[in-house]
């Protein structure tokens, strides 16, 4: 799903945050209903949580400054939620970063990996120059 139009990236947007455009409800039973029903992962401090979201960035949102790298070639980001990544390839080790095994794929369920950055060096896309030269 592409970034939505006029949306920006990274500020919030300038509109009046009440309680009414929420639409949270005014009763206290209500609100606690409410705020029982939402599930929270309780990632939103965790690097795997701030990395999910600049993948999803990079490829959907055209202002970011590596869009043009990502969602400008076609790179989709498939993944529904930061529990699917973590379902899928566990907890950041450190000194690891999100990557995709198929450099032209997207990032979806088997086709994301932790790396190092050595790994991740030797799973670049070739540079023009270098496949005019071979």
């Amino acid at each position: 799903m592409p970034w939505p139009k006029g949306k920006p990236c990274y500020q919030e947007t300038k509109e009046k945050i009440s309680a009414k455009t929420l639409g949270v409800p005014k009763s206290p039973e209500m609100r606690k209903k409410l705020s029982a029903s939402k599930t929270r992962h309780g990632m939103s401090y965790r690097s795997e949580y701030f990395t999910f979201h600049q993948a999803k960035r990079r490829c959907q949102c055209p202002t970011h400054r590596d869009y043009v790298y990502y969602g400008a070639r076609g790179i989709e980001f498939r993944l529904g939620s930061i529990d699917e990544l973590i379902s899928e390839i566990g907890l950041r080790p450190k000194g690891m970063t999100l990557d995709r095994i198929n450099n032209e794929g997207h990032y979806e369920v088997g086709n994301i990996r932790w790396a190092s950055r050595k790994e991740q060096a030797n799973n670049r896309r070739m540079r023009k120059y270098a496949r005019l030269a071979s």
